[in-house]
């Protein structure tokens, strides 16, 4: 062998050395001996991906997020329990009949919050659009809470009286009070709690398909009280017995109304076209006192009109007067 091929045979080798340990460097092992098979494994072993002050770094960002990324699997994994066993499906049809004279259905109202309806239809005969029976049940996180009990549609002579009963509690925590008269301001804005019992009788025929008188008496108990928001005033704070009368009394008022209903709508819930109005009267006197006596007068009027595309334009217009007797 020349020297010529000597000297590149030792740059080969050293080359392939070089190979080794950067491989041992970039990438080390452990070995693992297999006394079954006799013989040995390699595992790369994981490198810290962050030095230790990174590490100190990141940590207040996971103390921030570590609530949020349990309330996201929390969600997650009640989503796709509610979704695999379909438990509120079964709920309904264990609550619901076939035939629907009977079930649950949910309800929501901004002021009142969520929560459930029971009914039972039929309740005094066979047929399913009369003599219902409803119980509803609904509040949410800032004490808001309805309860109501209503007999509706109870119809005895042939159809042509229909009478309406109901006895209702609300609670509505954070009332907004702007101010007396035209000149309030939003500026000015407080908050109320108002507690308020409620019990109604009404008493209803039909004049002709589409034209409904009704009639109804009533007693209300309201109790007004500190109001729980914190972004405005109570208005038992600002104002007082004697700039606003009936702000600290528990009042109790009966009242009795006569109201006119027109409904020419093409269908109800969607209508493309027809008119609904509503013009009623009611008086209003305390119990124990004559202070409180007032008429309300109100009239609500909505138009219907189709134009294309399956739009329709909607036209209301609507309007409430009260006026005070006496003082």
């Amino acid at each position: 062998m020349n020297r010529k091929n000597m000297h590149q045979s030792k740059i080969s080798a050293a080359c392939v050395i070089l190979c080794v340990l950067s491989i041992g460097i970039v990438y080390p092992q452990s070995v693992e001996y297999n006394q079954s098979s006799d013989t040995t494994r390699t595992h790369l072993k994981k490198r810290p991906s962050r030095s230790t002050w990174e590490e100190i770094a990141y940590l207040p960002g996971r103390i921030i997020y570590f609530p949020i990324k349990y309330t996201l699997k929390g969600i997650n994994y009640t989503i796709g329990y509610i979704d695999d066993t379909k438990i509120i499906q079964q709920i309904n049809d264990r609550l619901t009949t076939d035939d629907g004279r009977r079930g649950v259905k949910p309800t929501y109202a901004a002021r009142t919050g969520a929560g459930i309806i029971f009914f039972q239809k039929g309740l005094l005969s066979i047929p399913l659009d009369r003599n219902i029976l409803e119980i509803t049940a609904s509040g949410w996180d800032f004490e808001q809470q309805r309860y109501e009990i209503a007999l509706r549609k109870m119809k005895f002579t042939r159809n042509r009286i229909s009478t309406d009963l109901r006895v209702s509690y609300l609670k509505l925590p954070m009332e907004s009070f702007f101010g007396i008269g035209p000149n309030s301001q939003f500026a000015n804005e407080t908050n109320f709690m108002m507690e308020q019992t409620q019990a109604g009788l009404t008493v209803g025929t039909c004049l002709q398909p589409n034209i409904d008188v009704e009639t109804s008496i009533g007693y209300e108990y309201t109790n007004i009280s500190r109001g729980l928001s914190r972004d405005y005033p109570s208005t038992t704070v600002q104002y007082s017995e004697t700039n606003l009368p009936g702000l600290t009394r528990q009042l109790e008022l009966v009242h009795g109304s006569l109201s006119l209903q027109i409904d020419t709508k093409n269908r109800p819930g969607n209508p493309s076209k027809g008119l609904e109005m509503m013009l009623s009267g009611r008086l209003y006197q305390q119990l124990d006192d004559n202070q409180f006596e007032f008429w309300k007068n109100t009239a609500d009027v909505t138009w219907y009109q189709q134009l294309f595309y399956k739009r329709v334009l909607a036209l209301r217009i609507a309007g409430e007067i009260t006026t005070h007797f006496n003082d």
